[in-house]
């Protein structure tokens, strides 16, 4: 899930030149992908209610698939307010996820699924690219 999430930074650079756009324009798409977090998180929580954890899980992942089949049929089209509602859709099922999932696993595991992975990766960017800024755990500032 934190892959999803992670490829909004790669995204921003593709719609910029595949749409022709400016910069404030481009970076419309991590903005809608996270107000979609805001937007369906209380509606997710009731609809994980009404239809159950398993079944909201199952509806999650279709809400996924679909917002991730309008995204890429809207970029297709090079219709770019199209592409902002497929990631509006596919952020709409990733908040699904995460209700649906917190009482599953509980803390530790979603802890372990969302943030360490995020922090795997950025460890391994920065072995790859140059410095964070990051220091390892066994040495001073």
């Amino acid at each position: 899930m934190g892959f999803v999430t992670w490829m909004n930074g790669p995204l921003i650079s593709f719609v910029r030149v595949a749409f022709d756009l400016s910069d404030t324009s481009a970076l419309l798409v991590p903005m809608v992908f996270y107000f979609s977090y805001f937007l369906f998180s209380l509606p997710a929580s009731f609809l994980a209610r009404k239809l159950g954890l398993r079944t909201g899980l199952s509806v999650s992942l279709l809400l996924c698939a679909a917002g991730v089949a309008l995204f890429g049929q809207f970029i297709a089209m090079r219709l770019y307010g199209g592409a902002l509602t497929g990631l509006l859709v596919m952020g709409a099922g990733l908040s699904q996820i995460y209700v649906a999932l917190k009482p599953v696993l509980g803390f530790q595991a979603m802890f372990a699924l969302l943030v360490l992975p995020s922090y795997l990766a950025l460890l391994l960017y920065a072995r790859r690219y140059g410095q964070t800024g990051l220091l390892p755990l066994d040495q001073e500032p």
